[in-house]
């Protein structure tokens, strides 16, 4: 039962994410701007997975698949969901190992699509819970992936800590092919530009999803987003927040 309502619920965020018909179109829709990009990818990571609807993509085109998510709940729901088809790690990607604690403001509803992690004894919020918090570059040596060669695909969706956790990543974004889709909101992340110059220092180049394909993104078209309001099915009405990064 849990399989076949994660399969509906992947089937319904297509309206909400287009990035996902970027994932179910390749390799071709890469290499449109990519012609080398491979026909398959050796690793494909989740990262704050939530319940996982790039992770079931990511499943038809890597090797391996690693879902992260630290809420509880939903780790549990994504084992259940996935079975021996892909790992989950139930922990909060950054840039170093220790603890910390997922919040959430609104305090309802199971999913909790906009919980954030913060440092231990932090502040408060209508719900929270402890977490673990580690690096993917250590997250991928414990799984045995620490030898693995060929492209990665991630999608990266964590409230504001992009740039912690592609620090924690450099061995595994290092000297490979890689897909990046990162979501980037100004109102969560201020310091947002940081991630795109990381990403440019590191070779990538950065794109938008438009309309079935790939179009030049930059920095400029995340500040534009500022003075808009996110919400359910909002790239209908011109909101941006993913981001892709091509190498």
């Amino acid at each position: 039962m849990v399989r076949l309502h994660h399969a509906l619920f992947t089937l319904a965020y297509h309206a909400h994410e287009g990035e996902l018909g970027l994932i179910e179109g390749l390799p071709g829709k890469v290499r449109a701007v990519a012609p080398r990009w491979p026909k398959r990818a050796a690793l494909g990571l989740d990262i704050g997975a939530g319940t996982g609807p790039y992770g079931r993509k990511l499943l038809s085109h890597c090797d391996k698949t690693v879902l992260v998510e630290p809420n509880a709940e939903q780790a549990a729901y994504l084992r259940r969901a996935f079975g021996s088809r892909a790992d989950v790690v139930e922990a909060a990607a950054g840039n170093m190992a220790g603890t910390g604690v997922l919040i959430d403001d609104a305090g309802h509803g199971w999913r909790r699509p906009l919980a954030r992690v913060v440092a231990d004894g932090e502040r408060t919020a209508a719900w929270q819970q402890p977490c673990m918090t580690d690096t993917m570059d250590a997250i991928a040596a414990r799984l045995g992936l620490i030898d693995l060669s060929g492209a990665l695909i991630a999608k990266i969706d964590v409230e504001g800590a992009e740039l912690a956790v592609l620090q924690g990543m450099s061995w595994l974004l290092a000297d490979r092919p890689a897909l990046l889709i990162v979501e980037i909101e100004t109102r969560l992340n201020p310091a947002y530009e940081e991630v795109f110059a990381l990403l440019g220092q590191q070779g990538f180049a950065c794109y938008v999803y438009e309309r079935g394909q790939l179009l030049p993104g930059a920095p400029h078209i995340a500040a534009a987003m500022a003075s808009r309001t996110p919400g359910r099915f909002s790239r209908f009405r011109g909101y941006r927040s993913n981001f892709v990064f091509l190498r």
